[in-house]
């Protein structure tokens, strides 16, 4: 529905397929690119922010976690 995706006009935004090269890891750029994004979508006035990662992407899921997103339950739909 549009509803869902906006709300008083404002839109939604989502952080998709991020990740960091394996040379770049362990200095905390994952924590600094979803800290941007955030800071980008606020700017635009979105009224939520998804991020989407894998459960077991375990670096990932902890820089969500230290910029205050919060996990929910995975929706998952098969399609077979």
């Amino acid at each position: 529905k549009s509803e869902d995706r906006n709300r008083d006009g404002r839109p939604q935004g989502t952080i998709f397929y991020m990740g960091v090269l394996p040379e770049f890891r362990g200095r905390g750029m994952g924590k600094a690119l979803v800290a941007e994004a955030t800071r980008v979508f606020v700017e635009v006035k979105c009224w939520r922010i998804f991020c989407d990662t894998g459960t077991n992407n375990e670096p990932m899921v902890r820089a969500f976690r230290s910029c205050g997103y919060m996990e929910r339950k995975p929706w998952q739909r098969p399609v077979a």
